[in-house]
């Protein structure tokens, strides 16, 4: 979350100097004005998203988890070409800030 440090007009609506605001990084990354098939998970989206956040604040480990993520998809799929997603008993998960699953069972 984030205070707001001076009275703000957004979308028509006043946020008042000391309110508490909380950004939803997730939202960004499907916003339909930017990407084409937001709701769409692509692996090969080239648009810019900000799951590693944006200029001055931009994560130091990004190159690394990408790594990481390629690594560990490279070798879920190596090992297990066939398998599906059993979501008859996958569960969201409930929060404040991001969109997910409790859990997310497989069938390999």
């Amino acid at each position: 979350a984030r205070h707001v440090a001076r009275d703000v007009e957004h979308y028509g609506q006043t946020v008042p100097e000391g309110s508490v605001m909380l950004l939803l990084n997730g939202s960004a990354n499907r916003d339909e004005r930017q990407f084409a098939a937001a709701d769409r998970f692509d692996i090969h989206r080239q648009a810019a998203h900000l799951s590693f956040g944006h200029g001055i604040h931009f994560c130091l480990g990004a190159a690394l988890a990408r790594v990481q993520a390629r690594i560990a998809l490279e070798e879920v799929l190596t090992r297990w070409p066939d398998w599906e997603v059993d979501y008859n008993n996958a569960k969201r998960a409930h929060t404040t800030s991001v969109r997910g699953w409790a859990t997310l069972p497989a069938r390999v």
